[in-house]
């Protein structure tokens, strides 16, 4: 029996909640088909991230804990990739390790806010962006693996999973705060979407070019928190 096919196999890297969540998603034909394929992948080539990391975004970030959506793109292809939209593996300010660009921008723009919004200065333990994870950001990637030196050549392959996910955290959550950056976020945004949540938009941080990317989606987030009397994101 193929592992995925039970359901602790989801619960170990899902957690109970999400599990149970998606449960109807996870027992579908097309997933068995998407898990079969990823299986043969890693099997055949280099795959990012570690192949223990593919659902590292739902573990960290418990469904009943769940507060603010970043939806990125792919994981990176030169080994920093850990599972988490924008973070990097073992990567840290001490470390001799390389940051990936999206994630210096990111740096940068929350880091150079002025004295009115100190309250969003980063609070970096490393740059594995786990303590967002632990406050309620899911960091999703539209496709959650990525061959080496075959950028976002899984995306076809995840895109009917990541469509779900955010579609049962569309119907079955209010409130939730989406941060869609670039183009292939915007894609997922949907009418309902913007009815029932709050959905933040700005470029991703490399679109920027040698610019700065001034993106308020920090402090928009904090924002909104705020004003419905919920404890702001420590970025």
């Amino acid at each position: 029996m193929k592992p995925w096919l039970t359901k602790k196999f989801w619960e170990e890297r899902l957690g109970n909640q999400w599990t149970k969540v998606l449960s109807d998603v996870l027992k579908s034909k097309g997933m068995g088909k998407l898990m079969g394929t990823v299986h043969e992948e890693y099997s055949a080539l280099l795959v990012y991230p570690d192949k223990s990391l593919i659902f590292k975004p739902f573990i960290s970030t418990p469904w009943e804990e769940l507060k603010v959506v970043i939806l990125g793109i792919a994981p990176y292809t030169n080994g920093i990739a850990n599972g988490l939209a924008y973070a990097n593996l073992n990567a840290d300010p001490n470390d001799i390790k390389p940051v990936s660009k999206s994630m210096r921008r990111i740096e940068e723009c929350v880091d150079g806010l002025d004295d009115e919004h100190k309250w969003c200065k980063f609070w970096f333990h490393n740059y594995d962006l786990e303590h967002w994870a632990e406050q309620g950001v899911l960091l999703l990637n539209t496709s959650l693996t990525t061959p080496k030196r075959k950028a976002r050549s899984h995306t076809k392959l995840w895109r009917p999973f990541t469509a779900k996910v955010i579609d049962k955290i569309v119907q079955e959550k209010s409130g939730i705060i989406f941060c869609m950056w670039g183009d292939s976020a915007k894609a997922y945004i949907t009418d309902e979407m913007l009815t029932k949540h709050h959905v933040l938009q700005y470029m991703h941080p490399t679109a920027a070019g040698e610019n700065q990317w001034a993106c308020p989606t920090f402090e928009g987030v904090n924002e909104i928190l705020q004003l419905h009397n919920n404890k702001p994101i420590r970025w």
